[in-house]
């Protein structure tokens, strides 16, 4: 019995290897559908396989630079210096002799001078003197010339302004006439004489008393 189930078994095999070969291998000895295609060529793009690098500009250096001039662990390492304060704008002085007036001119031993209204008040000035800086150079007819760096600015005299004399007395105005019971509301608002006080020495009032002939 086991020797008809090994002969069994080996032909088996016999025959599972014959369909194999006949499978795999052609009558000519050759390999079945055994075909080698060359493949076809391929161009490499060396510059896609790179990676991108960034172009010059694009990195900021600022920061490296500032920590070259300023090392991390450096003994003589201190703060940044603070920005510089903004730039205060200084308001336009005011032109004060766009609104001086010239007021008087004097003369005395000492020399001359002016009167000007500077500044809202009346300031005196002789000549060569100093005004807020200015330097009052001359006075000519009537008005006074002050130099500074080269600048001049130039005060005339303020007139007096003279009302027109015309020569006729001036109208006065007419008088209102009093209005009619004007005096009895004057007499009615008086408040009435107090009597004279008990015991005093008052002259007693003049009555008139009726007598023969008329009253008196």
């Amino acid at each position: 019995m086991r020797r008809n189930a090994l002969a069994l078994l080996v032909v088996l095999n016999l025959l599972l290897l014959g369909a194999i070969c006949w499978m795999w291998i052609t009558p000519g000895g050759e390999l079945r559908n055994m075909q080698w295609q060359p493949p076809s060529s391929v161009k490499v793009d060396l510059h896609a396989l790179l990676p991108s690098l960034p172009g010059p500009g694009q990195s900021d250096t600022s920061q490296f630079l500032r920590m070259l001039e300023r090392p991390l662990f450096s003994m003589t390492r201190r703060p940044p210096p603070p920005p510089p304060p903004p730039k205060v704008e200084s308001p336009e002085p005011v032109n004060w002799f766009a609104q001086a007036k010239l007021t008087g001119v004097y003369e005395g031993q000492a020399g001359g001078g002016i009167i000007i209204f500077y500044e809202g008040k009346d300031r005196r000035v002789a000549l060569n003197g100093y005004l807020d800086g200015w330097k009052l150079q001359s006075v000519s007819g009537a008005q006074a010339s002050f130099e500074k760096s080269g600048q001049t600015r130039v005060v005339p005299l303020q007139r007096a302004a003279l009302a027109t004399y015309s020569g006729l007395p001036q109208a006065r105005p007419a008088a209102t006439p009093p209005r009619e019971g004007a005096g009895r509301d004057a007499a009615a608002q008086q408040p009435p004489a107090p009597p004279p006080a008990a015991g005093s020495n008052a002259a007693p009032e003049n009555r008139s008393r009726a007598v023969f002939g008329g009253s008196r």
